[in-house]
């Protein structure tokens, strides 16, 4: 990825925790099957772990056209696959890495992040 063209993002986090009914087996799969779905490019990694390819443009979704004049701000996805009891957890952090540019609201990083961590709990809950 190349510089950050209005320089590094400085915003927190936002994690999540989805528990999926499914072993650690299914679950696996799902959580594959969830990111691939909603296009996220993986990055090779240790068994149950995540990393997405960071994101530099806006997902095509109808709620996001008002921000889409924006520069989105390049968001990175990591996910790890636990046990929480008899069920499979997944605990996951949305990084916004770059600024939006200028002209952008201060609150576009933030919903550039809550809306990846939102899509992908949705996509993971069509995975029981």
């Amino acid at each position: 990825m190349s510089r950050c063209a209005f320089g590094a993002a400085h915003a927190p986090i936002v994690p999540f925790i989805i528990t999926l009914s499914s072993d650690i087996r299914q679950a696996t799969l799902n959580v594959q099957d969830a990111l691939t779905s909603l296009g996220y490019r993986l990055e090779p990694t240790v068994p149950a772990v995540w990393h997405t390819v960071p994101r530099d443009s806006w997902p095509a979704a109808a709620e996001l056209a008002p921000y889409q004049s924006y520069p989105y701000p390049v968001t990175a996805v990591e996910l790890v696959l636990t046990m929480k009891d008899d069920s499979a957890a997944v605990i996951g952090f949305v990084r916004a890495l770059c600024l939006s540019g200028p002209r952008a609201p201060d609150s576009i990083v933030r919903i550039a992040q809550t809306y990846e961590a939102h899509s992908i709990v949705v996509a993971l809950s069509r995975h029981p």
